[in-house]
């Protein structure tokens, strides 16, 4: 038996934002340095164990299953994944701290999820707003074109949650499930067990083998 809660997180944002790298080394997949856009949606599981406070408010481990989905960003694809907005407890919405663009499109994106999901200051999903390819900065590669206070007061002005800057490319495992975790746990914070955020009472072991343990 096993009492698990569930979440839908969905990755969006403007093309080459490198979602999809994201999503595959959350999944403890290889870093690659040439991905194939995202045609659509890709849809994997991951599992992770939280310290979560009870109803007495004492801390206990709970395992989450996490269903993660990597969207397409190009405007010809939007249409098709919009439709899987629907019953999404978070959504990571990512920028390119060198690309200005990107982040200037954050207003649209937000748009769209309002559309189809509420406003996220009062409905029951946490969007959090992350800034990648930060490596690039640090390896003197490209400049930062999105300063970190902007995205701050984005977040504050929009009812968001700054999830910080980080890279796909260079965050090892650990930093990477430290700040995942962090993400999920603001999303426990407003969800709950709600929804798709259920907790589930029965024997899943024939799933489990489909999904992954985090990184």
């Amino acid at each position: 038996m096993s009492n698990k809660i569930e979440y839908k997180i969905i990755l969006v944002g403007n093309t080459n934002v490198g979602k999809t790298s994201l999503f595959r080394k959350i999944l403890g997949e290889e870093f690659l340095q040439k991905n194939i856009s995202t045609i659509g949606v890709d849809q994997k599981t991951f599992y992770t164990n939280l310290k979560i406070d009870n109803k007495e408010g004492k801390k206990e481990n709970r395992e989450f299953e996490i269903k993660l989905y990597d969207t397409a960003g190009e405007e010809k694809f939007r249409a098709l994944t919009k439709s899987f907005f629907n019953g999404a407890n978070g959504i990571f919405l990512i920028y390119d701290v060198t690309e200005r663009n990107s982040f200037e499109q954050v207003s649209e994106w937000l748009n769209n999820l309002k559309d189809d999901l509420g406003d996220p200051k009062e409905a029951k999903y946490v969007i959090i707003l992350i800034g990648n390819k930060i490596d690039l900065v640090k390896d003197n590669i490209k400049e930062q074109a999105v300063e970190s206070y902007e995205a701050s007061d984005k977040c504050e002005e929009s009812g968001f949650y700054w999830g910080g800057e980080l890279s796909a490319k260079t965050f090892n495992e650990e930093q990477l499930k430290e700040k995942i975790n962090e993400y999920i746990l603001q999303i426990y914070k407003k969800v709950g067990a709600n929804k798709h955020g259920q907790q589930k009472s029965k024997n899943i072991s024939n799933n489990k083998k489909k999904g992954r343990k985090f990184c």
